[in-house]
């Protein structure tokens, strides 16, 4: 580390982030996107340190297409996580994770209607 260079923050300062506040002419992506988030959905639990041998916990979910169960997993996690918190984020990584590929796999199938 003695031949690094030295940056007072790894983000560039020099440009700033650009917001706008201008509504869309065409408001048909954002409405598809939400019809999506209403068709497919998710629900996730999770149990801190629940195994008393190895102190691991469970994460769990199942994500629904509508009224269909399409997926649902219940795993213990590999590691020992040291908090509650910890726990609720690696199962809604999982279930983010599961989620984007269901999306992937009805688009590549060409199930249009949700995008």
């Amino acid at each position: 580390m003695t031949d690094c260079k030295p940056l007072s923050t790894p983000i560039p300062v020099s440009k700033s982030l650009v917001t706008s506040t201008d509504l869309y002419d065409d408001p048909t992506q954002y409405r598809s996107l939400a019809g999506a988030l209403q068709e497919l959905h998710a629900f996730s639990d999770s149990d801190w340190a629940g195994c008393p041998e190895d102190r691991k916990s469970t994460n769990g979910y199942a994500a629904f297409l509508g009224l269909n169960l399409v997926s649902w997993v219940c795993k213990k996690q590999r590691t020992v996580a040291r908090s509650s918190t910890e726990v609720a984020y690696k199962g809604l990584a999982d279930v983010c994770a599961e989620i984007i590929w269901v999306l992937s796999l009805l688009r590549e199938i060409g199930v249009t209607f949700l995008f």
